[in-house]
């Protein structure tokens, strides 16, 4: 997780496109998922959201539906 918010952060070749410029990047939230594919829903979960559900996410005020997959959370101090 550290190695991928770096390359982010960075603005170089691995960070992606729509990131670049934009920096400083703050993590805001992170969680452990039970597996890739788990990870990958709520990817596409957290995206549909409107901007005022992303901030009740952060906040803690919105669970996600699946969250019998979702590990306990972990935030910026474990960079997952």
């Amino acid at each position: 997780m550290a190695r991928r918010f770096n390359e982010h952060n960075s603005s170089g070749p691995k960070c992606a496109k729509a990131l670049k410029g934009k920096g400083p990047l703050t993590l805001r939230y992170c969680c452990r998922m039970s597996d890739h594919s788990a990870a990958l829903k709520m990817e596409i979960w957290i995206k549909k959201l409107t901007k005022a559900d992303k901030l009740h996410l952060v906040a803690d005020m919105l669970v996600y539906p699946n969250a019998h997959e979702r590990q306990p959370p972990s935030f910026i101090a474990d960079l997952c």
